[in-house]
């Protein structure tokens, strides 16, 4: 297949990278974000670190590193594949290929570096946990909490710890993701999240199910499931196993939402439930 060339200038590089996410500047440039993180570090230009588009998105002020000086090529020149497809969704579709989720370093990094308290989360995060109110419970014990329009969390008071570890969990996959925190009110939380152009919401659910009593109430168990913004019917959901909880999954569980959002751009949107094994 023919190549184009695309040439980065380091200056601009550099504005472009903290200006908006690594993976969505990629698929601008038809390469991938591993490419592109490879042309700054040749070029010697700072890149964001991981958490920072959360935090962006939170409100909070993040430090920008400044661009050193350097004795040498200002510019670098690579190919990109041609296509008869747009860009961004040639490069969308092999950001989802099946393997992406066990080969990329930065989606894996998300998960390994995951944090054992509330105080290490993302603040986005953080900000959740306060507006959890106890008092306020279902007939069913758990107790709801809206985060704006993106994410809905009905959990017990239990769980309420191991959920807020779950929601960073996916809120650090996609900042990996390139995923962008949209906001249309003035509300402190974000009113939905954009995965390669697709509007998404959330939600976190303890399931319910029949104590050794016979009674129904929240039974320990998770489920996620996502919604195309405004829409009623879930668009992918996981929900925890008897052999995999949910945690480990939340990749692949974007990656599905990545491949949809693909599929809706080639006119070919699956709106069926589907579940992410």
């Amino acid at each position: 297949m023919k190549s184009e060339p695309v040439q980065l200038e380091r200056t601009t590089l550099y504005e472009e990278v903290w200006r908006e996410p690594m993976l969505k500047l990629a698929t601008r440039y038809g390469l991938s974000d591993v490419g592109l993180r490879k042309v700054c570090d040749k070029l010697d230009v700072p890149v964001p670190g991981r958490g920072h588009w959360s935090k962006v998105a939170a409100g909070h002020e993040v430090n920008r590193r400044e661009l050193p000086s350097r004795v040498g090529p200002s510019t670098y020149t690579c190919g990109r594949p041609a296509s008869f497809l747009p860009l961004d969704v040639r490069q969308g579709a092999f950001r989802v290929s099946r393997r992406f989720a066990f080969e990329n370093p930065a989606y894996r990094s998300a998960l390994l570096s995951k944090p054992m308290t509330i105080e290490e989360c993302l603040p986005l995060t953080i900000a959740i946990a306060k507006a959890f109110d106890k008092k306020r419970a279902d007939e069913y014990g758990r107790c709801r909490v809206r985060a704006g329009e993106f994410l809905s969390v009905r959990v017990s008071g239990a769980r309420w710890a191991r959920a807020l570890l779950v929601v960073n969990g996916i809120l650090e996959v996609l900042d990996c993701a390139g995923c962008e925190m949209m906001r249309f009110t003035g509300d402190a939380f974000p009113d939905a999240v954009s995965v390669d152009g697709t509007l998404f919401t959330f939600q976190l659910n303890e399931r319910i199910g029949a104590s050794g009593a016979g009674e129904s109430g929240a039974n320990g168990e998770f489920e996620l499931l996502a919604f195309v913004k405004g829409g009623r019917f879930r668009i992918r959901s996981i929900g925890d196993g008897p052999k995999w909880p949910i945690e480990p999954r939340l990749v692949r569980f974007v990656a599905s939402l990545k491949r949809f959002s693909i599929d809706r751009k080639l006119g070919s949107g699956d709106t069926a439930n589907a579940k992410c094994s």
